[in-house]
């Protein structure tokens, strides 16, 4: 683990669409990670945020970002051979158990990026993928190649440009009768994820999900990001919960929590 600030170099960066960009970085430390983990990211004159890993191979590490603040709108002006700061990885990545043969992996939007890191993971393992990708438009729709590569792929976007018309739940619920499923893992926004937990609990499925909240500290101390009523840390605990952990956290799909802590409705 990376346990201070240190200055990556940036080899490579892909643009995904005008929003999206993957920065990939030379490690110069050995580190060990767990896909679902996240790295806290910081630059100059930007605060500091956590970003999950969607690449990792041992001396390079891939960070897929959004740019939909401040910051990462500054991270997305930079070039090859600047610097970002990391340190990390921090918290608890998806499990991925011996009995399982077969999974599906649902993400949303930027939230299929750290999906990538485990499927990749997974394939080496001799399980089934199924995946289910749903973003706003073909554009933003993410690593869509790379997935068909590991398994059956099933599209969705919000305009109808690629494959589903419609959000990527709704197009799960068509095959949850009919594909057999082992385990489910999911990432995206917060709307995905309280329609997959409803549905996970109604057909008697097993999920893991990861949660995105306000993350200042990423070891556990600020309590910024903790989760009512268990008290539950998303960067110590999480991000990634268990569907038994899951049904018990009643704010999920309701609200979050702005810098100053107070509840702000979805």
């Amino acid at each position: 683990m990376i346990t201070s600030q240190k200055p990556l170099e940036i080899i490579n960066i892909i643009t995904h669409s005008n929003r999206i960009k993957t920065f990939y970085l030379k490690l110069k430390d050995k580190i060990k990670v767990i896909p679902g983990q996240f790295m806290m990211v910081w630059i100059p004159d930007a605060e500091e945020i956590p970003i999950s890993i969607s690449y990792f191979n041992g001396s390079t590490i891939g960070l897929t970002i959004a740019a939909v603040g401040e910051t990462t709108r500054k991270i997305h002006e930079l070039k090859t051979h600047d610097h970002l700061y990391v340190r990390g990885p921090y918290g608890n990545g998806f499990k991925i158990p011996k009995d399982i043969s077969k999974i599906w992996i649902i993400g949303g939007g930027y939230g299929i990026a750290p999906l990538l890191f485990l499927a990749r993971k997974v394939s080496n393992m001799n399980i089934k993928i199924t995946s289910f990708l749903g973003a706003r438009n073909k554009d933003e729709l993410l690593f869509y190649n790379q997935f068909k590569l590991l398994g059956s792929v099933f599209v969705s976007t919000d305009d109808g440009s690629e494959g589903f018309q419609g959000d990527v739940v709704t197009l799960v619920e068509k095959y949850v009768n009919s594909l057999k499923v082992d385990l489910i893992y999911a990432c995206g926004p917060e709307a995905l994820i309280t329609k997959l937990i409803k549905l996970a609990y109604s057909h008697n499925l097993n999920l893991q999900a990861s949660l995105e909240r306000l993350i200042k500290c990423g070891i556990g101390l600020c309590g910024s990001c903790c989760l009512d009523p268990l008290g539950l840390r998303v960067c110590k605990d999480g991000p990634v919960f268990p569907l038994k952990i899951l049904i018990k956290i009643n704010e999920i799909g309701s609200y979050h929590r702005s810098s100053s802590g107070m509840k702000v409705k979805f």
